[in-house]
């Protein structure tokens, strides 16, 4: 029991970690940076980077 939890631990963090990638990758393609919280003033809000509260901002 105790090695397929841990299995299943390792399992889902890779996955996310993988899902973060496609986002911060996608948001580089789209010629934008990751910004913790939010853009900063000249920038646009284009999406996020797969991390909580991280947002991906495009100069305007």
């Amino acid at each position: 029991l105790n090695n397929s939890y841990l299995l299943i631990c390792i399992l889902f963090s890779h996955l996310s970690f993988t899902e973060n990638m496609k986002y911060l990758v996608s948001c580089i393609k789209s010629k934008g940076i990751c910004l913790p919280i939010r853009c900063l003033p000249g920038m646009r809000d284009i999406g996020t980077c797969g991390l909580r509260r991280t947002k991906c901002c495009k100069r305007n």
